[in-house]
């Protein structure tokens, strides 16, 4: 099973409306947007398009959209200047700033921003990987933000370290990581109660903690919030 299926296999598990919703590029916009990069497409942004380049599913990418299509129509010069290891994969069809791009071998999802704004970093990771965009936004929205009990932290003093601690702790929890998990985040499941921990490149740690028992959340959200020094987050 490629990742792409496997993908699709977890978010319908959360949400049975999701593989019903999905619509994949033709064959021949594929081609087009491949044409237009003069580079071929990874595996799996190919495996992404085919399966629901149109529309993700019961996801949603707010105003961006994958079509490759739109892609070329709206980005050729852009196209073809990107370099071997880097892949168009989204554009904003609103209000939103910022192309998306797939970069590097795995690859990471990176918004590259223009530098109008000099306070502003010229680049984001958003997700690690395609599976982290696609699984753990459904994770949260189907489970973690419907449980009674959660809470969100952030680490009082960024450390470089602290993704790592985080991950000792919730071993130590008996922790077993969701499949999507990355280098800079950390989805992980205890029977009913949820971790999310991330820190990308640079960043402060966040983590969140969702369940239904009021005891072992309370008992773990404390352990975490004390021995990764955090602070409550909004």
């Amino acid at each position: 099973m490629n990742v792409i299926a496997r993908c699709i296999e977890f978010c319908a598990s959360l949400d049975p409306a999701f593989t019903a919703a999905m619509q994949g590029s033709s064959v021949a916009d594929i081609a087009a947007l491949e044409a237009a990069m003069a580079h071929p497409l990874s595996d799996i942004h190919r495996e992404y398009l085919q399966a629901m380049g149109e529309q993700p599913g019961t996801l949603a990418f707010g105003v961006y959209s994958t079509s490759p299509a739109l892609l070329v129509a709206e980005r050729p010069r852009t196209l073809l200047r990107l370099a071997t290891d880097v892949e168009l994969f989204a554009i904003p069809i609103g209000d939103a700033d910022g192309d998306v791009y797939l970069v590097g071998e795995t690859p990471a999802v990176v918004r590259r921003f223009d530098d109008s704004d000099p306070a502003r970093p010229s680049e984001e990771v958003m997700a690690a990987s395609i599976a982290e965009l696609l699984c753990l936004p459904m994770l949260n929205r189907v489970y973690t933000t419907t449980q009674p009990l959660h809470a969100s932290f952030i680490e009082r003093e960024r450390r470089e370290d602290s993704l790592a601690h985080c991950q000792r702790i919730a071993e130590l929890f008996a922790f077993e990581p969701y499949w999507f998990s990355t280098g800079q985040t950390l989805a992980a499941r205890r029977g009913p109660l949820v971790l999310v921990a991330k820190q990308p490149p640079g960043s402060f740690l966040t983590v969140g903690l969702a369940g239904p028992e009021e005891f072992e959340w309370g008992v773990i959200t404390r352990t975490f919030e004390r021995e990764l020094e955090l602070k409550p987050f909004r």
